[in-house]
Protein backbone atom coordinates (compact mmCIF):
# COMPACT_ATOMS: atom_id res chain seq x y z
CA UNK A 1 0.00 0.00 0.00
CA UNK A 2 2.89 2.36 0.75
CA UNK A 3 4.23 1.73 -2.75
CA UNK A 4 0.86 2.67 -4.27
CA UNK A 5 0.78 5.89 -2.26
CA UNK A 6 4.30 6.72 -3.48
CA UNK A 7 3.28 6.13 -7.10
CA UNK A 8 0.21 8.32 -6.71
CA UNK A 9 2.27 11.09 -5.06
CA UNK A 10 4.84 10.93 -7.86
CA UNK A 11 2.16 11.13 -10.52
CA UNK A 12 0.52 14.09 -8.78
CA UNK A 13 3.90 15.86 -8.75
CA UNK A 14 4.62 15.08 -12.42
CA UNK A 15 1.13 16.16 -13.42
CA UNK A 16 1.62 19.44 -11.58
CA UNK A 17 4.80 20.06 -13.55
CA UNK A 18 2.99 19.46 -16.83
CA UNK A 19 0.17 21.71 -15.70
CA UNK A 20 2.69 24.48 -14.93
CA UNK A 21 4.20 24.06 -18.41
CA UNK A 22 0.75 24.25 -20.00
CA UNK A 23 -0.13 27.39 -18.03
CA UNK A 24 3.17 29.00 -19.05
CA UNK A 25 2.46 28.09 -22.67
CA UNK A 26 -1.02 29.61 -22.38
CA UNK A 27 0.35 32.88 -20.96
CA UNK A 28 3.01 33.10 -23.65
CA UNK A 29 0.50 32.51 -26.43
CA UNK A 30 -1.84 35.13 -24.95
CA UNK A 31 0.98 37.69 -25.12
CA UNK A 32 1.96 36.52 -28.59
CA UNK A 33 -1.63 36.91 -29.76
CA UNK A 34 -1.47 40.55 -28.67
CA UNK A 35 1.68 40.99 -30.76
CA UNK A 36 -0.02 39.44 -33.79
CA UNK A 37 -3.09 41.64 -33.34
CA UNK A 38 -0.82 44.70 -33.16
CA UNK A 39 0.79 43.61 -36.44
CA UNK A 40 -2.66 43.32 -38.04
CA UNK A 41 -3.59 46.79 -36.74
CA UNK A 42 -0.38 48.31 -38.07
CA UNK A 43 -0.89 46.76 -41.50
CA UNK A 44 -4.44 48.10 -41.60
CA UNK A 45 -2.83 51.54 -41.60
CA UNK A 46 -1.57 51.06 -45.15
CA UNK A 47 -2.86 53.62 -47.65
CA UNK A 48 -4.37 53.60 -51.13
CA UNK A 49 -3.04 50.89 -53.44
CA UNK A 50 -0.87 49.32 -50.75
CA UNK A 51 -3.93 48.25 -48.70
CA UNK A 52 -4.22 44.84 -50.35
CA UNK A 53 -4.81 41.24 -49.21
CA UNK A 54 -1.33 39.92 -49.92
CA UNK A 55 0.56 36.75 -48.96
CA UNK A 56 1.61 38.41 -45.68
CA UNK A 57 -2.03 39.00 -44.77
CA UNK A 58 -2.81 35.36 -45.50
CA UNK A 59 0.06 33.96 -43.40
CA UNK A 60 -0.60 36.42 -40.57
CA UNK A 61 -4.28 35.42 -40.48
CA UNK A 62 -3.25 31.75 -40.31
CA UNK A 63 -0.90 32.45 -37.43
CA UNK A 64 -3.54 34.38 -35.51
CA UNK A 65 -6.08 31.57 -35.97
CA UNK A 66 -3.53 28.89 -35.07
CA UNK A 67 -2.56 30.78 -31.94
CA UNK A 68 -6.22 31.06 -30.91
CA UNK A 69 -6.75 27.33 -31.54
CA UNK A 70 -3.68 26.51 -29.45
CA UNK A 71 -4.92 28.69 -26.59
CA UNK A 72 -8.32 26.99 -26.58
CA UNK A 73 -6.80 23.51 -26.75
CA UNK A 74 -4.27 24.21 -23.98
CA UNK A 75 -7.02 25.66 -21.79
CA UNK A 76 -9.07 22.51 -22.35
CA UNK A 77 -6.08 20.33 -21.46
CA UNK A 78 -5.49 22.31 -18.26
CA UNK A 79 -9.10 21.60 -17.27
CA UNK A 80 -8.49 17.91 -17.93
CA UNK A 81 -5.30 18.06 -15.83
CA UNK A 82 -7.31 19.43 -12.93
CA UNK A 83 -9.76 16.55 -13.29
CA UNK A 84 -6.96 14.00 -13.23
CA UNK A 85 -5.44 15.72 -10.20
CA UNK A 86 -8.77 15.54 -8.42
CA UNK A 87 -9.04 11.81 -9.16
CA UNK A 88 -5.48 11.19 -8.00
CA UNK A 89 -6.01 13.13 -4.77
CA UNK A 90 -9.22 11.21 -4.07
CA UNK A 91 -7.35 7.93 -4.59
CA UNK A 92 -4.54 9.18 -2.36
CA UNK A 93 -7.08 9.93 0.38
CA UNK A 94 -8.50 6.40 0.07
CA UNK A 95 -5.02 4.88 0.20
CA UNK A 96 -4.02 6.96 3.22
CA UNK A 97 -7.24 6.03 5.02
CA UNK A 98 -6.69 2.35 4.25
CA UNK A 99 -3.06 2.65 5.34
CA UNK A 100 -4.20 4.21 8.61
CA UNK A 101 -6.71 1.41 9.14
CA UNK A 102 -4.00 -1.16 8.53
CA UNK A 103 -1.66 0.67 10.90
CA UNK A 104 -4.32 0.63 13.58
CA UNK A 105 -4.96 -3.09 12.88
CA UNK A 106 -1.24 -3.81 13.21
CA UNK A 107 -1.17 -2.04 16.57
CA UNK A 108 -4.20 -3.97 17.78
CA UNK A 109 -2.76 -7.29 16.60
CA UNK A 110 0.53 -6.44 18.27
CA UNK A 111 -1.37 -5.62 21.44
CA UNK A 112 -3.04 -9.03 21.30
CA UNK A 113 0.37 -10.69 21.01
CA UNK A 114 1.46 -9.06 24.24
CA UNK A 115 -1.43 -10.58 26.20
CA UNK A 116 -1.17 -13.79 28.22
CA UNK A 117 -3.01 -15.45 31.07
CA UNK A 118 -1.24 -13.29 33.59
CA UNK A 119 -2.04 -10.01 31.84
CA UNK A 120 -3.99 -7.72 34.19
CA UNK A 121 -6.21 -6.37 31.39
CA UNK A 122 -7.81 -9.66 30.44
CA UNK A 123 -11.33 -10.39 31.55
CA UNK A 124 -14.91 -11.09 30.45
CA UNK A 125 -16.45 -8.64 28.00
CA UNK A 126 -20.08 -7.53 27.83
CA UNK A 127 -21.98 -8.81 24.76
CA UNK A 128 -19.07 -10.61 23.17
CA UNK A 129 -21.27 -11.42 20.14
CA UNK A 130 -20.93 -7.79 19.00
CA UNK A 131 -17.22 -8.42 18.33
CA UNK A 132 -18.00 -10.41 15.17
CA UNK A 133 -20.88 -8.22 14.00
CA UNK A 134 -20.21 -6.83 10.48
CA UNK A 135 -16.80 -8.48 10.28
CA UNK A 136 -15.50 -9.31 6.80
CA UNK A 137 -14.10 -12.60 5.68
CA UNK A 138 -10.39 -12.88 5.04
CA UNK A 139 -11.15 -13.38 1.34
CA UNK A 140 -13.13 -10.12 1.31
CA UNK A 141 -10.19 -8.35 2.95
CA UNK A 142 -7.81 -9.73 0.33
CA UNK A 143 -10.19 -8.70 -2.47
CA UNK A 144 -10.49 -5.19 -1.02
CA UNK A 145 -6.72 -4.79 -0.85
CA UNK A 146 -6.26 -6.06 -4.39
CA UNK A 147 -9.07 -3.93 -5.78
CA UNK A 148 -7.76 -0.80 -4.08
CA UNK A 149 -4.27 -1.51 -5.40
CA UNK A 150 -5.59 -2.13 -8.92
CA UNK A 151 -7.70 1.05 -8.76
CA UNK A 152 -4.64 3.06 -7.74
CA UNK A 153 -2.55 1.52 -10.53
CA UNK A 154 -5.28 2.27 -13.08
CA UNK A 155 -5.62 5.89 -11.94
CA UNK A 156 -1.83 6.35 -12.12
CA UNK A 157 -1.67 4.63 -15.52
CA UNK A 158 -4.50 6.75 -16.96
CA UNK A 159 -2.90 9.91 -15.63
CA UNK A 160 0.52 8.88 -16.93
CA UNK A 161 -0.90 8.20 -20.39
CA UNK A 162 -2.73 11.52 -20.39
CA UNK A 163 0.38 13.35 -19.12
CA UNK A 164 2.64 11.87 -21.80
CA UNK A 165 0.06 12.63 -24.46
CA UNK A 166 -0.23 16.20 -23.19
CA UNK A 167 3.53 16.68 -23.26
CA UNK A 168 3.65 15.37 -26.83
CA UNK A 169 0.70 17.58 -27.84
CA UNK A 170 2.33 20.68 -26.35
CA UNK A 171 5.54 19.86 -28.18
CA UNK A 172 3.69 19.45 -31.48
CA UNK A 173 1.71 22.64 -30.97
CA UNK A 174 4.84 24.64 -30.22
CA UNK A 175 6.49 23.13 -33.30
CA UNK A 176 3.48 24.03 -35.47
CA UNK A 177 3.43 27.59 -34.15
CA UNK A 178 7.15 27.98 -34.75
CA UNK A 179 6.77 26.68 -38.31
CA UNK A 180 3.93 29.14 -38.94
CA UNK A 181 5.95 31.97 -37.37
CA UNK A 182 8.80 31.22 -39.77
CA UNK A 183 6.36 31.14 -42.70
CA UNK A 184 4.88 34.49 -41.66
CA UNK A 185 8.32 36.03 -41.19
CA UNK A 186 9.37 34.76 -44.61
CA UNK A 187 6.25 36.36 -46.11
CA UNK A 188 7.08 39.64 -44.39
CA UNK A 189 10.63 39.57 -45.75
CA UNK A 190 9.41 38.66 -49.23
CA UNK A 191 6.86 41.47 -49.15
CA UNK A 192 9.47 43.95 -47.93
CA UNK A 193 11.72 42.90 -50.80
CA UNK A 194 8.87 43.38 -53.28
CA UNK A 195 8.07 46.81 -51.86
CA UNK A 196 11.74 47.77 -51.87
CA UNK A 197 12.12 46.77 -55.51
CA UNK A 198 8.89 48.58 -56.40
CA UNK A 199 10.12 51.68 -54.58
CA UNK A 200 13.48 51.54 -56.39
CA UNK A 201 11.66 51.19 -59.72
CA UNK A 202 9.48 54.19 -58.91
CA UNK A 203 12.54 56.20 -57.88
CA UNK A 204 14.21 55.32 -61.18
CA UNK A 205 11.09 56.27 -63.15
CA UNK A 206 10.87 59.49 -61.17
CA UNK A 207 14.49 60.27 -62.03
CA UNK A 208 13.82 59.54 -65.70
CA UNK A 209 10.79 61.81 -65.68
CA UNK A 210 12.74 64.58 -63.93
CA UNK A 211 15.51 64.31 -66.51
CA UNK A 212 12.96 64.44 -69.33
CA UNK A 213 11.33 67.49 -67.72
CA UNK A 214 14.72 69.19 -67.38
CA UNK A 215 15.48 68.44 -71.05
CA UNK A 216 12.11 69.86 -72.10
CA UNK A 217 12.67 72.98 -70.01
CA UNK A 218 16.10 73.46 -71.59
CA UNK A 219 14.62 73.00 -75.05
CA UNK A 220 11.85 75.49 -74.27
CA UNK A 221 14.43 78.03 -73.10
CA UNK A 222 16.39 77.46 -76.29
CA UNK A 223 13.29 77.98 -78.45
CA UNK A 224 12.32 81.08 -76.48
CA UNK A 225 15.85 82.44 -76.96
CA UNK A 226 15.63 81.75 -80.68
CA UNK A 227 12.25 83.46 -80.89
CA UNK A 228 13.57 86.48 -79.04
CA UNK A 229 16.71 86.49 -81.16
CA UNK A 230 14.72 86.28 -84.42
CA UNK A 231 12.58 89.23 -83.33
CA UNK A 232 15.65 91.41 -82.76
CA UNK A 233 17.02 90.60 -86.22
CA UNK A 234 13.70 91.56 -87.78
CA UNK A 235 13.70 94.83 -85.87
CA UNK A 236 17.22 95.53 -87.10
CA UNK A 237 16.28 94.80 -90.71
CA UNK A 238 13.18 96.98 -90.57
CA UNK A 239 15.16 99.84 -89.04
CA UNK A 240 17.79 99.57 -91.79
CA UNK A 241 15.09 99.56 -94.49
CA UNK A 242 13.49 102.62 -92.93
CA UNK A 243 16.83 104.44 -93.01
CA UNK A 244 17.53 103.43 -96.64
CA UNK A 245 14.07 104.65 -97.62
CA UNK A 246 15.23 108.19 -96.74
CA UNK A 247 17.61 108.27 -99.74
CA UNK A 248 16.79 110.87 -102.47
CA UNK A 249 16.29 110.81 -106.21
CA UNK A 250 18.16 108.07 -108.06
CA UNK A 251 19.81 106.89 -104.88
CA UNK A 252 16.48 105.46 -103.74
CA UNK A 253 16.91 102.25 -105.65
CA UNK A 254 16.51 98.53 -105.07
CA UNK A 255 20.17 97.81 -104.52
CA UNK A 256 21.87 94.90 -102.74
CA UNK A 257 21.32 96.41 -99.27
CA UNK A 258 17.59 96.68 -99.77
CA UNK A 259 17.43 93.16 -101.18
CA UNK A 260 19.39 91.76 -98.22
CA UNK A 261 17.16 93.46 -95.61
CA UNK A 262 13.93 92.67 -97.43
CA UNK A 263 14.54 89.01 -98.01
Amino acid sequence: MANSITQVDQEISLLEQVKASAETCLQEKALYTQVLEECVTLRDGRLAGDLVYDHVEEQLAREVQLCEDVKQLVQQRITEVLEHQRTLKEMRSQLLADQKDKGDAINLNSQCLTLNLQSPSIGYRYQISNVTKGILTYEQWIAHCQNLKKSAEKVVLDSSYFRNNLQYSLSQLIHSLEAQRIATEFSFRKRLDELSRAKDALEWEKQQVMEAVNELQAEMQKVESQILSSGSEEQLAQTQLDILAQRLNYELCLDQGVKSNGR
